[in-house]
């Protein structure tokens, strides 16, 4: 698989955690007035998702999206200054939107851009366009009545839509374990003849193959869901208003890589290309921390 792993694959994946850790140095300098949801561990993810949305494709996310921004802008600054309230270029502060580059949708609200997201493919399904909507919702997201509602609805109509399930196992301060019982996906979509697919959401390559079958799928008028399991190395929103307990541990000086353990979408990627290229990478990126 280390074909998939492109030049541009390959820098947009750095940068992504790279930028994500700058704005978790100015987090816990207290710079921002906002809170801000980061998101590392979802860069292999995002990655994926920024191609896909450059072919006109849309992307509705939820508040935790900085990854995809980032990934889609490509433009660090123009992120940071949002964050900063300087300027109006993109849509909202935390919940970003970018309609300029098909992101047109993000909400805080647990479940609430998925019955949005049946809407706009409804919208593209009368227009007989032939893209289709992509929609990311989280493990505690997926426990609301709008996740039931909006797959019935998009099967019943045949819509083109990919949900995406980032499945972290934790949502605010508690685990799957701890608020419900077990829910098997594969068999509730199953049951509505909805195609399933379920992969390691750190490992770019997986990400790929999964991700393809879905749009087949899609492009197929099938609707999907797609399961990536995940970890968030990052509390919730940072030393920011009405979150200053989070410690935010992470520090750059200990390198872009978390752990070097599984599940850190950097970990996969260093030990796809080997240590010497992401060491030439990093320095080739102008960035000074391994």
């Amino acid at each position: 698989m280390l074909n998939l792993y492109t030049e541009n694959v390959i820098n947009k994946m750095i940068l992504i955690r790279y930028w994500q850790h700058l704005i978790n140095e100015k987090l816990k300098e207290k710079k921002f007035k906002i809170p801000i949801h980061l998101s590392f561990g979802t860069e292999a993810i995002a990655t994926c998702v920024s191609d896909i949305i450059d072919k006109g494709n849309k992307l509705l996310l939820t508040h935790r999206n900085i990854s995809y921004n980032l990934a889609i802008e490509n433009n660090f600054k123009k992120i940071l200054d949002q964050y900063l309230l300087k300027n109006n270029d993109l849509m909202g502060s935390m919940n970003l939107a970018n309609i300029n580059k098909n992101l047109i949708y993000s909400s805080s609200v647990l479940g609430n851009n998925l019955p949005v997201a049946a809407g706009v493919a409804m919208s593209l399904k009368i227009k007989k366009s032939n893209n289709f909507v992509l929609v990311i919702a989280g493990d505690g997201a997926i426990e609301e009545g709008a996740l039931w509602e909006s797959l019935l609805f998009i099967k019943s109509h045949n819509l083109k839509v990919i949900i995406i399930l980032e499945n972290n196992n934790h949502s605010m301060s508690s685990t799957i374990q701890e608020r419900r019982c077990n829910i098997d996906f594969k068999k509730i979509c199953d049951g509505l003849e909805i195609q399933y697919f379920k992969n390691k959401g750190y490992d770019y390559s997986k990400v790929k193959t999964s991700l393809d079958s879905a749009i087949e799928s899609a492009e197929n008028q099938q609707p999907c869901l797609v399961e990536y399991e995940i970890k968030n190395f990052n509390q919730h929103a940072g030393p920011t208003p009405g979150w200053p307990e989070d410690p935010m541990k992470i520090d750059i000086n200990e390198g872009l890589i978390l752990k070097d353990v599984t599940k850190d979408p950097l970990f996969y990627l260093k030990s796809a290309i080997g240590d010497i290229a992401y060491k030439n990478k990093l320095k080739s990126l102008d960035i000074n921390y391994e």
